[in-house]
């Protein structure tokens, strides 16, 4: 399992969350949410390893994940069905996560 869906499944186990602040060790921050309520694939809870995810309210405009937006006009708005390999490595172009 990748990266993002080990976090994913670390943090449902230990708080109940199915959407998180993540914060990577540069200082970027980002939400992430996978479950029924979110755009996702699969949209269901507790279903690792998810495909793609949805990404809400980046601390800064990201390259990487601007094809996802919801609504362009709103870039920090909602990132829908945003894959994971693109989720790991806008993860790894900040540093990785801070635990």
């Amino acid at each position: 399992m990748d990266k993002i869906n080990k976090f994913l499944k670390k943090i449902f186990i230990e708080n109940g969350d199915v959407t998180y602040r993540l914060v990577c060790k540069d200082g970027f921050k980002i939400s992430i949410g996978a479950s029924v309520f979110h755009h996702c694939d699969p949209c269901k809870n507790k279903a690792w390893p998810y495909k793609s995810v949805q990404l809400n309210f980046p601390s800064e405009l990201d390259d990487l994940i601007s094809d996802y937006v919801q609504d362009p006009k709103e870039m920090g708005n909602v990132y829908s069905y945003v894959p994971i390999d693109i989720v790991n490595e806008l993860i790894e172009k900040h540093g990785g996560i801070v635990e």
